[in-house]
């Protein structure tokens, strides 16, 4: 298949977007998601062959973008007021400004990619969009946050003592 044909779809919205300011913003977010997605792949292949819970994090992550796409015609509806329109542009150029620190580990990457993708969301659809599809979210949520385990014992570590379980 060439790729003029499958890309075809994509040229009308590309070139809608790249007419407005938060189009523009938005598909520079969306540009840090591709730029990673070949690190991610990675982790993800070689931590299935060695037995991690990637792929299931992933099919979450699938699981919930599914969702918000079969809602596709009410979040079309949804607008954001122009504190949320503000509120997710500065996220999303906050997250675009510690794009290029995240190269050093596959955690700071998924982080950095959360924290545009919910400054898309806020600025396209408004808070609001939270509250309304918190299943679809949580689901997305999930299969990107970046590695559960390290981060529930960096909280644990945070909270306790340091010797905790020999006292």
């Amino acid at each position: 298949m060439r790729p003029q044909k499958w890309l075809a779809p994509c040229r009308p919205w590309f070139q809608h977007n790249l007419k407005t300011y938060h189009g523009r913003l938005v598909l520079a977010g969306l540009g840090v998601g591709l730029i990673y997605l070949p690190f991610w792949l990675y982790d993800i292949i070689l931590g299935t062959i060695n037995g991690a819970a990637s792929l299931l994090l992933v099919s979450a992550s699938g699981l919930g973008l599914y969702q918000l796409w079969t809602q596709r015609h009410s979040l079309a509806q949804l607008t954001a007021s122009s504190e949320d329109r503000w509120l997710g542009h500065l996220i999303i150029w906050v997250g675009l400004g510690a794009a290029p620190f995240g190269f050093g580990a596959e955690w700071s990457q998924k982080l950095i990619w959360l924290m545009i993708l919910a400054g898309i969301a806020i600025s396209t659809w408004g808070l609001g969009v939270f509250s309304r599809y918190p299943a679809a979210i949580f689901l997305t949520a999930v299969g990107l946050f970046p590695q559960p385990t390290t981060v529930g014992k960096a909280v644990w570590d945070a909270f306790t003592p340091p010797n905790y379980w020999s006292e």
